[in-house]
């Protein structure tokens, strides 16, 4: 099964913001805006996806979601 990982990315952002982490939420929602190749998008998302797994007010759920997209670039981008 093949991954949309800006979909998903947008996904988790939504919910970021849901919850009101809406600092965290934008940084998603920059990189997948503001990205020129998909090798920088993706390497952007990694990047604030691993900042986002560490705030301690993210449920457990959505940490988890995070850490899976974080595992399923490594792969894409090694």
């Amino acid at each position: 099964m093949a991954i949309d990982y800006y979909e998903e990315a947008r996904e988790i952002s939504g919910s970021i913001h849901e919850i009101g982490l809406n600092e965290e939420g934008k940084t998603l929602d920059d990189a997948l805006k503001c990205g020129s190749t998909s090798t920088e998008i993706l390497m952007a998302l990694r990047y604030h996806l691993q900042r986002i797994v560490g705030d301690t007010r993210l449920p457990e759920e959505l940490r988890g979601r995070c850490t899976a997209l974080i595992e399923d670039i490594n792969s894409v981008l090694s």
